[in-house]
């Protein structure tokens, strides 16, 4: 055993030696890089095409205020005569934004079904179908166990649409 430890202190002592010597000789390492150098120093500097006239592209302006925001899912137009009541008198969640309200649940008894809505306020309220949520003159328009349908009527330029939302259960 001693013998082959031996052995193995030989082989990995002459490695290191060879490694040395080969690591001594920097002139014939270094000569080849450094005629690399030289030949690309010699070579004439090669001319650079000048950069390409700039056109000049006419001004664009596009203001699209009156037309429709094409986020927004159209039901209707006002060409039907869509117009939010304005003589009914508000409910208490009109008073609220639409994002600002949250479902926390519904209530069920007998056949009748209410979605309950906290405010911002931390006050519970219960809607049912046909009440109106929002400030975008918003009707309920169906109450699940996980969601309340909305249908929101908005001002869009002259013309007034509908759109669907909706408040999800958290």
């Amino acid at each position: 055993m001693n013998c082959y430890r031996l052995k193995i202190f030989g082989v990995t002592l002459l490695n290191c030696l060879v490694l040395l010597l080969c690591g001594c000789d920097k002139e014939k390492q270094n000569h080849g890089l450094e005629q690399f150098v030289e030949d690309i120093k010699k070579t004439p500097a090669q001319a650079i095409e000048p950069l390409p006239a700039l056109q000049n592209i006419d001004k664009f302006s596009y203001s699209a205020r009156d037309k429709r925001d094409p986020f927004i899912k159209v039901i209707e137009r006002n060409y039907n005569g869509i117009r939010p009541d304005m003589s009914r008198p508000k409910e208490i969640l009109e008073n609220y934004s639409l994002d600002s309200l949250k479902m926390v649940g519904i209530l069920t008894e007998q056949n009748k079904t209410w979605g309950i809505i906290m405010a911002p306020d931390n006050s519970v309220y219960r809607v049912s179908l046909g009440n109106y949520i929002g400030q975008n003159f918003g009707r309920v328009t169906s109450i699940m166990p996980s969601e309340i349908k909305i249908l929101e009527t908005i001002p869009q330029g002259e013309d007034w649409i509908q759109r669907e939302t909706s408040l999800v259960l958290k």
